[in-house]
């Protein structure tokens, strides 16, 4: 995902996300999904209201920030449940004991 675009678009076959303007409607196609990258709530209201919108049968994937840049995204991570998402995925590798 370019560090500019935080909501984008995985469709087959599987090998670069596509930037997914707010303008667009939703694709039909199976096999698409829709991969969000949170940064902060204030600035991402009208990205929510779009992940809101999409059509049910349109999977989300929610990539969270960084662990000491999660503060901002917190009102959206409560949304979450609502968004129904796939997968949530952390941005970098997870450190491991």
């Amino acid at each position: 995902m370019h560090p500019e675009t935080t909501l984008a678009l995985l469709r087959f076959p599987y090998t670069h996300l596509q930037t997914f303007e707010s303008d667009r409607s939703w694709p039909g196609e199976p096999g698409a999904l829709a991969v969000w990258r949170l940064e902060s709530a204030a600035e991402q209201q009208a990205e929510l209201r779009r992940v809101m919108e999409r059509p049910p049968a349109m999977p989300l994937a929610v990539v969270l920030p960084p662990a000491d840049e999660i503060e901002p995204t917190i009102p959206l991570i409560e949304e979450l449940p609502a968004l129904r998402p796939r997968i949530i995925l952390p941005t970098k590798r997870l450190a491991t004991a």
